[in-house]
Order: C-alpha cells, then sequence, then structure tokens
C-alpha cells in the first residue's frame, strides 16, 4: 500500500522502509547502535540526556533523614537545529524491469537507496561523533596501532559506559589488529565471535563501519564506548519516494528519487564522554 500525490506522487509502503531501515545497518552499523528519536517535525527541539554519573546512594539510618547537600538527580539538553533533508540523487529504472513480477523491484531501490544514504548520511554521523566524543590514547606510530594501546583505549573509558561499550573501526583497520603478533610468535587478538558472529576485539564486539578514518596520520581510526548514546534524529515520515513516470518515458525508463530527514548528535555529559576515540601520531 502506498500514497500518490502530485508531480509524481509518493510511494511509501510499510515494506520499503523496513528494508531501506535493514539496508542502512547492513552498509554503516551506526544506524543501528544510534538511539532513534523521531519528532513530528524537523523544526529545532532538545533530546533530554542524563548527566548523573558521579551520583551514588548511600545508607541512611533507620529514623534518619538525609543530607541537607544531597545531590539532585542532574538532567541536561542535547539540542538540535533544523533537520536537515536527505535525498538519494536520481535512481533510472527501465519499465521493463519496475513491472516485470520475476523482479522485486521494491527491495531493488530500498537497497539502491539505503546503500546512497548510508554512505552520506552515515559519513555525516561518523563525523559529529568523532567531533563531539573525546581523545582517548594517542598512537606512537602514523599507520600502525599497538597492541598495548587498545588497551589504553578501553581504560580511557568512564566505567560507566563500560557495560553496552564496543569498537567501530575500518575493516583494514581491524585486519590489521587481527594481524598483530607477540614476542612468542602468537596473535595478540585471536579470531574471536560473539553469539551473534560479530568479531570480538579484547572481550568487547567489533562493528566495521567504512565511513571510520583509514590509518593515516592523525587519523582517529578507532573509537570505542557506548554508542547507544548517539542521538539519530529523524523526522516521522519524512521517507518519501517521489515518483516521476514522464521525465524519462522516450527512453521508457521510470525516474525516482528518495528523501529521508535525519541527523544525529552524541549526547554526553560535562563530567564523562561516551565515546573515547584513538587518534594516529601526527
Amino acid at each position: 500500500s502506498g500514497t500518490t500525490g502530485a508531480a509524481g506522487g509518493d510511494l511509501i509502503p510499510q515494506s520499503f522502509a523496513t528494508r531501506l531501515e535493514s539496508m542502512l545497518a547492513a552498509t554503516d552499523p551506526i544506524f543501528s547502535l544510534a538511539t532513534m528519536f523521531k519528532t513530528s517535525s524537523g523544526s529545532a527541539t532538545t533530546f533530554p540526556i542524563l548527566t548523573d554519573e558521579g551520583s551514588s546512594s548511600a545508607v541512611v539510618a533507620e529514623g534518619g533523614t538525609s543530607a541537607a547537600d544531597d545531590v539532585p538527580l542532574l538532567f541536561a539538553g542535547l539540542a538540535f537545529g533544523k533537520c536537515p533533508s536527505h535525498r538519494s540523487g536520481l535512481i533510472f529504472a527501465s519499465v521493463e524491469l519496475v513491472f516485470d513480477s520475476a523482479f522485486d523491484f521494491e527491495a531493488l531501490l530500498a537497497a539502491a537507496a539505503g546503500i546512497r544514504f548510508a554512505r552520506g548520511a552515515g559519513a555525516l554521523f561518523i563525523a559529529t561523533l568523532l567531533g563531539s566524543a573525546a581523545l582517548g590514547v594517542t598512537a606512537a606510530a602514523t599507520g600502525a596501532i599497538a597492541g598495548a594501546e587498545v588497551f589504553s583505549l578501553i581504560d580511557a573509558l568512564d566505567d560507566a559506559y563500560a557495560p553496552g561499550a564496543c569498537f567501530l573501526m575500518r575493516r583494514a583497520t581491524f585486519t590489521a589488529l587481527s594481524k598483530l603478533v607477540g614476542s612468542s610468535g602468537n596473535f595478540l587478538f585471536p579470531a574471536t565471535f560473539d553469539a551473534q558472529g560479530r568479531p570480538v576485539l579484547a572481550g568487547f564486539p567489533v562493528f566495521i563501519s567504512p565511513s571510520m578514518p583509514a590509518l593515516g596520520a592523525s587519523a582517529k581510526t578507532i573509537d570505542f564506548g557506548d554508542h547507544s548514546r548517539f542521538i539519530r534524529r529523524q523526522v516521522r515520515d519524512s521517507l518519501r519516494v517521489a515518483v516521476f513516470p514522464e521525465r524519462r518515458a522516450e527512453f521508457s525508463q521510470i525516474r525516482y528519487q528518495v528523501f529521508l530527514r535525519v541527523d544525529g548528535d552524541l549526547a554526553k555529559s560535562t563530567t564523562a564522554c561516551p565515546v573515547v576515540y584513538l587518534q594516529q601520531h601526527s
């Protein structure tokens, strides 16, 4: 089912949205790791965040009163400006392909749009994430990472965010780490996987993001932390598929363009950052 509007119309079946979402997560895991925050409009808004990492409970004797200087529960706000609109760019398909029952054209279109959004919005998400994260460790080399530096990065994360922590890096970076050997000739990080078949590094899951920087001088090549604290702000019902059946009719083609309003930022407090990164030496 879908809706049809003016100037070519909009086609928005739920199955299309589901398939596009799956392709986003498959292309760049930042889309699945982030916390979804849906808003009714694209105007400026605020996402509430808890900033209470330093507080703890206390034992009070029976009949006693709480201390007058008890620390109140603290909240802050993550401000989002006007939500930008991402466009897939024009996607052309032949009339035969669109209407041939041998092909699931909806799945093909969702996959194509999902990959384009993941490469575009995903790259912006990673840039924002790394810009808001805290420096955990600086590697001694410009194009390599030592095993001890990985553990130093883990230690740099506040304990409050360790339970849900994971690594985010390019595949080539993970491959370089997997090749590291110790003085005895054994691999420092032998191949291990979690229950979902995801690679594990030093006991924490690894997610492969093509948008993470490659090894190089001053590059932020690995980040580590609780990526659910990255908030993916998306305007509700902003996913549209515009169909232009007349624009390429003389070529027996139909033109499509997909629209999505989405933005993202890292929710962090003033006392501790939920994500830290490793930066290569300059």
